[in-house]
């Protein structure tokens, strides 16, 4: 095996135990809040919203540093 496809198989291998690891990060979060939160609908509801939020304050995030450099170049 080449090096280059021995690095591309390693990627691959982190990249698919980084998935297993999140999906098991969110079942103990989703059973820990279904004891918390009294029933099991609002869970991974929850879960979901945060997950969302994150995602999309890190998009605005991004937006607004382009505007910024936008407008900084305008200048």
């Amino acid at each position: 095996m080449s090096a280059r496809l021995q690095s591309r198989a390693a990627f691959y291998l982190l990249f698919t135990a980084s998935g297993f690891a999140g999906l098991i990060y969110e079942s103990i979060w989703t059973h820990y809040l279904k004891r918390f939160l009294g029933h099991a609908a609002y869970a991974p509801s929850l879960v979901l919203i945060v997950f969302m939020g994150g995602l999309a304050r890190h998009l605005l995030e991004r937006a607004r540093e382009r505007l910024r450099r936008g407008t900084q170049a305008v200048r």
